[in-house]
């Protein structure tokens, strides 16, 4: 069982220290802030994410649609992101979107449960909706799990410590005086999403905790002295899943003007190297899958309120949220096995990722070989993938590849 920390050690500069943004202002219901002091010296603000589970009205949310098949010159989309419905917090279910991809692209124990053969599927409306005192939410077991959903018998996140969005507390297991699960299954145990806790501080139901160093530099796990933070919470399910994680950290972008920022081109950094990247809202955290930087910064995004591909601008507004930071976890490189790939079918809307250390082959003992797929296909490797002749692709299959410049066909 995971230990919570406690900041018994923190003392509080500014408990009201709310920012004066107008951004800030109007969606201060979703959004706070406060600076700290730790133990250690170190300066942080404190911002508590509750992102609503419908988007507030009146704002255009643009859908992005390429111009043309495959990638186009001065863009780059992820293949094999998964879109969630907001399940149970924004934080959460844009972390598990984050998971999910790299369960669906090798990691595969991530996720173990029944559905979609083990591997996490490409949204969550196989799981029904639940209605719990009256709110009807989606479900996803990565971002929060519940007993009697895929296939659990025992409580789980839902059951300990959700009773409604934006309820105070105290939570169901302390009321109710049965025993806390340990943490398991979801990002949102490890994250303290909607965890209310008299000792360690109380998260809302919705809500997530990030802490981010004042000059805008990395805010790394190691530096919040026990603080409970979403990005660090990640970091602590990607190692429980068994996982390396190479680095982790919050940070202000470089828009905020301070002595330190995480630029556009970081961003594109990260997606160029196939990793999706957490962004920060005032007032709602979402998972960036992509960029298009031909005119503008777009960043392209899954919001948490539909399985669509959005766009918005880098340090610009969404939805009427002010884009202020990004959460980044990077995990160890993980080498695989070669493969070799023959008469494999994919049914829709399912999606299967190949992933080799060196090459992936087709088989070429057979004229007739074939990769049927109608839902995605996802090969990854770090220097070659060839096709052997007599191996074909049918129309629907998706590639997304990294070949080494010398490499032919």
């Amino acid at each position: 069982m995971i230990l919570k920390f406690y900041a018994k050690n923190v003392l509080v500069v500014s408990m009201f220290c709310f920012a004066l943004a107008a951004s800030a202002q109007k969606h201060e219901k979703w959004y706070s802030k406060t600076t700290i002091v730790t133990a250690g010296g170190q300066t942080l603000d404190k911002i508590v994410i509750n992102g609503p589970p419908s988007p507030p009205p009146g704002y255009d949310r643009p859908v992005w649609k390429p111009s043309g098949h495959g990638h186009m010159r001065g863009s780059l989309v992820l293949a094999c992101v998964p879109a969630f419905d907001w399940s149970f917090g924004c934080s959460a279910t844009s972390a598990a979107m984050l998971a999910s991809f790299y369960d669906i692209t090798g990691r595969h124990d991530i996720y173990t449960g029944p559905t979609n053969g083990g591997v996490m599927p490409l949204d969550n409306s196989c799981w029904p909706q639940v209605t719990i005192n009256d709110e009807t939410l989606s479900q996803c077991p990565l971002s929060a799990t519940r007993d009697s959903l895929d296939g659990r018998t025992i409580y789980g996140h839902v059951d300990d410590y959700w009773i409604s969005y934006m309820s105070p507390g105290p939570d169901p297991w302390v009321t109710g005086g049965w025993t806390e699960h340990e943490y398991d299954d979801c990002v949102g145990d490890y994250m303290f999403t909607n965890q209310w806790d008299e000792e360690f501080g109380y998260n809302y139901d919705g809500s997530t905790t990030f802490y981010f160093y004042t000059n805008g530099g990395k805010t790394r796990w190691s530096a919040l002295s026990g603080l409970n933070d979403g990005g660090a919470g990640l970091r602590s399910f990607m190692i429980a899943k068994g996982y390396s994680v190479a680095d982790e950290y919050n940070q202000y972008i470089e828009e905020e003007g301070l002595t330190y920022g995480f630029s556009y081109t970081d961003y594109m950094d990260q997606i160029n190297n196939g990793r999706p990247v957490i962004i920060q809202l005032e007032g709602h955290t979402v998972l960036g899958t992509g960029y298009d930087d031909s005119e503008e910064n777009e960043v392209l995004i899954h919001d948490t309120w539909d399985y669509l591909d959005h766009w918005m601008v880098w340090g610009e507004e969404y939805n009427g949220m002010q884009h202020y930071g990004v959460t980044v976890i990077e995990l160890e490189d993980t080498t695989y096995e070669v493969l070799t790939v023959r008469n494999t079918t994919v049914d829709s809307c399912k999606s299967i990722g190949f992933t080799a250390s060196d090459t992936i082959y087709g088989s070429s003992d057979s004229t007739d070989d074939f990769l049927y797929v109608k839902g995605i296909c996802t090969m990854t490797s770090g220097h070659v993938i060839r096709l052997k002749p007599g191996f074909n692709a049918r129309e629907g299959c998706e590639f997304q590849a990294v070949i080494d410049t010398t490499s032919s066909f």
